[in-house]
């Protein structure tokens, strides 16, 4: 169920990223002297873009299961909200169960010339806030790292939060 409402939001989302491109080259042809053979190229590469974009979003939600993760598209950026990494109870060390997940993460990754990351650590309720946003935020560290020194993606891309128990 929750895969196919995905991939009726990523459709509406192109859906409506498709119209608003031919609203803006409608303003175009109202404003502007450029030619209708560019705005017509112009559609033509939005058009292929969004096609792209969407075989892009096809291929990621291919590489993961329900279980771990679920993958939103977003105009042309893709979200992906992992459920299968599990950390030890207070720690926010990478068990070597994870590494499958972390590489396919990294894969999809991957899939982008210059993709900006953005790494979101959270814990349970258990225990203290103030304890639960630190250890959010080390696991969102850990993962970046992750990304970063085994995967190769590249650090200056890669932004963590952590949210504690408030997500």
């Amino acid at each position: 169920k929750g895969r196919i409402a995905a991939l009726v939001e990523g459709e509406n989302s192109a859906r409506a990223d498709l119209a608003s491109a031919r609203e803006r080259i409608e303003e175009l042809e109202i404003t502007s002297t450029v030619s209708e053979a560019d705005l017509k190229a112009r559609l033509t590469r939005l058009e292929s873009e969004q096609r792209e974009a969407q075989a892009r979003y096809d291929r990621i939600q291919g590489m993961f299961s329900d279980a771990e993760a679920t993958v939103y598209r977003q105009g042309l950026n893709v979200l992906l909200e992992a459920h299968g990494l599990d950390f030890p109870v207070g720690k926010s060390e990478i068990q070597s169960s994870n590494f499958p997940l972390l590489n396919k993460i990294a894969k999809a990754i991957r899939e982008f010339d210059q993709p900006n990351v953005v790494v979101s650590g959270h814990t349970d309720a258990t225990g203290d806030n103030n304890a639960n946003q630190k250890l959010s935020e080390e696991r969102a560290q850990k993962v970046g790292n992750f990304l970063v020194e085994v995967s190769e993606v590249d650090g200056a891309r890669v932004q963590t939060r952590g949210f504690g128990e408030s997500k």
